[in-house]
């Protein structure tokens, strides 16, 4: 099936972010992942366990676009202690399908 090729339609930046909470009680968590849920640029978002808290895709139409949506979050004041902003300068794969094959091995 053909693919959107979405730089044919606008340029755009997209960004990875590492997000670390100040607190980590549930209220903390629900707090942030409500805010951040609500912003239609955060194409993704995974909680995951390790040093930071969140990951987080960001598509915007520009790197100046990306930090007003990062200053609107912080001036949220949702709890973010530190983020790390990773600009993604290559795309070699985006998505796809699962790998079947791999997983339903025994």
């Amino acid at each position: 099936p053909p693919r959107l090729a979405p730089r044919r339609i606008a340029p755009f930046a997209s960004v990875i972010v590492s997000v670390t909470l100040e607190s980590h009680r549930q209220a903390d968590f629900d707090r942030f992942e409500a805010a951040v849920l609500a912003r239609p640029e955060v194409v993704s978002l995974w909680s995951v366990g390790g040093g930071v808290d969140y990951f987080l895709r960001v598509v915007s139409a520009d790197i100046e676009a990306y930090q007003a949506l990062i200053d609107s979050l912080l001036a949220a004041n949702i709890g973010i202690d530190r983020y790390f902003t990773y600009v993604v300068t290559k795309t070699l794969r985006d998505g796809g399908p699962f790998p079947l094959e791999v997983l339903a091995q025994p």
